[in-house]
């Protein structure tokens, strides 16, 4: 498995970069526009924003953590 991410990062070229950059941008964007729908339709039940936001805040910390590991391999085959 890490194999075949590690080759595919090596032969990546930058438009694959900027790809998950705009699936990243799209994602948070979608994402925020749920939340804010969220809070305001569920504003009382802060119990379940909390569990919202927790649940944005690792899913987009995971990729964004992922991207700096694919950028920094990446940035070191060339």
């Amino acid at each position: 498995m890490l194999e075949t991410i590690f080759t595919y990062v090596s032969l990546a070229r930058p438009i694959h970069l900027w790809l998950v950059f705009v699936i990243i941008i799209i994602y948070a964007g979608i994402m925020s526009v749920i939340l804010i729908y969220h809070w305001q339709t569920f504003a009382p039940n802060n119990e379940a924003a909390k569990l919202a936001e927790t649940v944005f805040g690792v899913v987009t910390g995971i990729i964004l953590v992922c991207l700096a590991v694919v950028i920094t391999i990446f940035s070191s085959q060339i």
